[in-house]
C-alpha cells in the first residue's frame, strides 16, 4: 500500500499550484485585452459562472437562488390549499362586502331623504301657520287701532263699540249743522236733504262746528272699518264706498263755490292736529298698510310731478308780480299818458295777482285731493282713521313713493326769478295768465247735476277740489 504523501509535501505540491494558477492570470488578462471580442466575452463568460457554480457547490450551498428567497411565496400547495380556490373565495367576499356597504349606503340615503322631506313639509306647515298667525295679528292690531280712534274721537271713556249719536241727525237740526254734514259727506246726495243746504249755511259756520263734524266724520268711518271686518264686510265696505264719494262731491261743488272758503276751513280744521306726521317712519308704516299697487303708486308719482310743475310756474308768477310791484309811480304826472300807463300795468298786475290765487288753490287742491283720488275709497276711509288725529299728509306720502320708485320728483327745487334789469314787466306778465286759468267744474253746487238727479250717485270726477 503507498503511504500518503506527508504533510510537507502537500503543502509544497499546492504552493505550487496556486503559484502556477496566479502566474497564469497575467497571461489571461493580457489574452483578454487583446482579444477585445465578443466571442472572447462569450467564452469568458460561461466560464466564470461554472466558476462560480463550483465553488457554490464547495461551500455545500444548495437551494433556490437568491432572488427567490427574498421574494414571498404565493404557493400553497404545501398547505393543501388550491391557489383558484383561494381567489375565488376572496373575490366573493369582496363582492359580498361591497353590495353590503351599498345597501348601507342606500338605506342611509333613503333615511336622509324621508327625514329632508319630513322637514320640509314641517316647514311649509309652520309656514302656513306663520302667515295665519301674522294676518290675525294685523286684523287684531287694525281693530285694536280703530277702537283706540273711536275713544279718541268721543274724547276719550265710554264703550267703543256704541255707534256715535251725532250721526242720526234728527229733523230740528241748525241747518248750518246740516250743511257741514252734507259738506263731509254724512249725508249721501240724492237723498233730499242737500237740496234745503244754501251757501250763508256754510258761512254761518265756525271752525269748532266744523271740527266737530270732521270728529263725526272719522267716527262713522272708523265704525264703518270695524263692521267691515266683521261678518257684514259687504255691507260696511259698501257704506264706506258711499261715504267718501259722497264727501268728495260735496268738497267739489263747494270748492267750486268759493275756494277761498275751504281752503280757510282746511287750515282751521288741520290746525287741531299736528300740521304734519310726527315721524316719518310712521307715515311708511301708515303706507304699508295702505296697500298700494304699483299702479297707485306710478300714478301718484304723476300726480306729485304734475304738482312741481305747478308749483314751479306759481313761484316764476310771483317773482314776476314782486318785482311788478315794486316799480315806482311815475315821477312826472304831467300828462295822462304817464299815469295811463302806470293803470294799465296796474291792472296787468292784478289780473295776475288773481290768477296767482287760482293757480295756488288748484295746486292745494291738487296736492290735497290729487293724490288721495288715486286711493279706493277704503284706503282713504283707512288714510283719514289711522292718521287722526293728525290730518293726512298725502304729500308726504307721496314723496316716499317717488323715493320707493327712484322718481326725481321725491326732490325737487324750485327756482323762479324775475329777469334782471327788466324794466318792463308787461310782456312778462301777459302771456302767463292764460295758462293759469282752468274750466269751472260741472254741476251746481245747489243741486245735483240733471245726470244723476234719480240716481242717487256723486258725479264722476278726475280732480277735486281739497278739504282736509
Amino acid at each position: 500500500m503507498t503511504e500518503p504523501p506527508s504533510d510537507a509535501t502537500s503543502g509544497d505540491a499546492s504552493s505550487a499550484g496556486l503559484r502556477t494558477i496566479f502566474d497564469d492570470v497575467p497571461i489571461m488578462a493580457s489574452t483578454f485585452m487583446q482579444l477585445g471580442s465578443s466571442e472572447a466575452m462569450s467564452g469568458f463568460l460561461p466560464m466564470t459562472t461554472n466558476a462560480f457554480s463550483s465553488m457554490e457547490g464547495m461551500h455545500g450551498l444548495s437551494g433556490p437562488p437568491y432572488s427567490a428567497l427574498n421574494r414571498r411565496s404565493t404557493d400553497h400547495s404545501q398547505f393543501g390549499v388550491d391557489s383558484d380556490d383561494l381567489t375565488d373565495k376572496a373575490l366573493r367576499k369582496k363582492k359580498a362586502l361591497q353590495e353590503k356597504s351599498k345597501r348601507a349606503q342606500r338605506r342611509y340615503r333613503e333615511r336622509k331623504k324621508a327625514e329632508a322631506e319630513e322637514l320640509k313639509k314641517q316647514i311649509e306647515e309652520l309656514s302656513s301657520r306663520l302667515s295665519t298667525l301674522t294676518a290675525e295679528k294685523n286684523q287684531l292690531q287694525n281693530r285694536n287701532n280703530l277702537l283706540e280712534k273711536v275713544v279718541q274721537v268721543r274724547g276719550g271713556g265710554g264703550d267703543a263699540s256704541v255707534s256715535a249719536q251725532a250721526l242720526d241727525m234728527p229733523g230740528n237740526v241748525h241747518d248750518y249743522v246740516a250743511a257741514s254734514a252734507t259738506f263731509l259727506g254724512l249725508v249721501y246726495p240724492g237723498r233730499g236733504l242737500e237740496r234745503s243746504i244754501r251757501k250763508e249755511h256754510m258761512d254761518n259756520m265756525t271752525s269748532e262746528d266744523y271740527r266737530k263734524v270732521w270728529r263725526d266724520y272719522i267716527n262713522k268711518l272708523t265704525h264703518l272699518l270695524l263692521a267691515a271686518d266683521g261678518d257684514a264686510g259687504g255691507a260696511a265696505l259698501e257704506q264706506i264706498r258711499e261715504l267718501v264719494e259722497s264727501q268728495r262731491w260735496a268738497v267739489q261743488c263747494y270748492g267750486k263755490s268759493d275756494m277761498s272758503k275751504l281752503m280757510k276751513i282746511s287750515l282751521d280744521v288741520r290746525r287741531e292736529g299736528s300740521p304734519r306726521f310726527t315721524s316719518v317712519d310712521a307715515a311708511r308704516k301708515l303706507m304699508a298698510r295702505l296697500g298700494l299697487t304699483m299702479d297707485q303708486k306710478f300714478r301718484i308719482a304723476a300726480v306729485r310731478r304734475q304738482f312741481a310743475a305747478r308749483l314751479q310756474g306759481i313761484q316764476r308768477g310771483r317773482a314776476l308780480a314782486a318785482a311788478a310791484l315794486q316799480q315806482p309811480v311815475p315821477e312826472c304826472c304831467d300828462d295822462v299818458s304817464a299815469l295811463q300807463a302806470f293803470s294799465e300795468d296796474s291792472i296787468v298786475q292784478e289780473g295776475h295777482m288773481q290768477a296767482l290765487i287760482r293757480e295756488q288753490q288748484e295746486a292745494f287742491a291738487l296736492a290735497q285731493y290729487g293724490i288721495r283720488e288715486i286711493l279706493t275709497p277704503v284706503q282713504d276711509a283707512r288714510l283719514l282713521v289711522d292718521a287722526f288725529p293728525q290730518p293726512p299728509d298725502p304729500m308726504l306720502l307721496s314723496r316716499l313713493v317717488a323715493e320707493e320708485l327712484h322718481d326725481p320728483s321725491a326732490q325737487f327745487a324750485l327756482e323762479g326769478h324775475p329777469p334782471a334789469g327788466s324794466s318792463n314787466l308787461r310782456p312778462l306778465l301777459a302771456p302767463a295768465l292764460p295758462s293759469l286759468e282752468f274750466p269751472p267744474l260741472p254741476g251746481d253746487f245747489f243741486e245735483p247735476p240733471p245726470d244723476h238727479n234719480n240716481t242717487g250717485i256723486p258725479p264722476a270726477h278726475t280732480v277735486t277740489t281739497g278739504f282736509i
